[in-house]
């Protein structure tokens, strides 16, 4: 070749490296994510269509279950196959109302799964091991729920009368006097802690009870029986007779 020629390439090629647009990373990024949003924006009808199904789904079961129709609640949550909690909820509590405590045990279980820090999903999972007679199981869970939330009164009180059916008033015991620690007003724990105690023959302890318990609730019936029983054990009669 000439030395023209290659003079005249080399400034050829000049001017077409000057014209040419090289590679630039922060455009090629920009297209790139802009090729990522047209994307999602063709997917999106598509996500906004199912998440319509969940809702309408999700209000058909609620309706079915505030008109107690339990059975068709079961049936349509469990033919979805879904995770989500309210919809699991409320199979739950159906399975619950209808007694059958081996399903309800299934979806409170579920719950438990997805929420296990959830104080109300360890009472619930324990409810119905007791209803089986899953003693063991349902201490358990009942202390679990206890141990995420240690003023749950309704977890506490609950194992406190596991442990009276088990005669274990030790137990019982402790747990009633927790209860009434940070609530010297509950009337479930005064009432069940008081027939622990008539049944143990704790007759003086039994009146301070239900005496607590009727300060707290004057016109309740069940404690001025128990009371008057509580009484009449001491051999106290007239003053039993004044409670009954």
């Amino acid at each position: 070749a000439h030395p023209e020629d290659l003079r005249a390439l080399k400034t050829k090629l000049s001017h077409a490296s000057q014209d040419q647009t090289r590679f630039d990373p922060k455009l090629f990024a920009h297209k790139l994510e802009k090729a990522y949003e047209q994307m999602w924006q063709r997917k999106m009808p598509i996500l906004d269509v199912e998440l319509k199904v969940d809702d309408n789904l999700s209000a058909k079961v609620n309706h079915l279950f505030e008109d107690k129709q339990y059975d068709e609640v079961l049936s349509l949550v469990a033919d979805s196959q879904s995770t989500d909690l309210k919809l699991l909820n409320l199979a739950s509590h159906a399975a619950y109302h209808l007694k059958r405590w081996s399903i309800a045990e299934q979806y409170y279980y579920k719950l438990k799964q997805l929420q296990p820090l959830s104080e109300s999903n360890w009472f619930n999972l324990a409810q119905v091991f007791r209803f089986q007679n899953k003693i063991e199981l349902a201490e358990n869970a009942y202390q679990k729920a206890l141990d995420i939330h240690p003023k749950f009164t309704r977890a506490r009180i609950a194992l406190a009368n596991l442990y009276v059916v088990q005669k274990n008033h030790i137990e019982a015991k402790k747990h009633f006097e927790q209860t009434l620690a940070q609530d010297h007003h509950n009337i479930q724990a005064l009432n069940d802690y008081g027939c622990m105690l008539l049944d143990q023959q704790d007759y003086s302890k039994a009146q301070k009870i239900f005496e607590q318990l009727l300060q707290s609730a004057p016109h309740n019936a069940n404690g001025y029986f128990n009371l008057g029983l509580a009484l009449m054990k001491q051999g106290v009669k007239n003053i039993a007779e004044t409670a009954y």
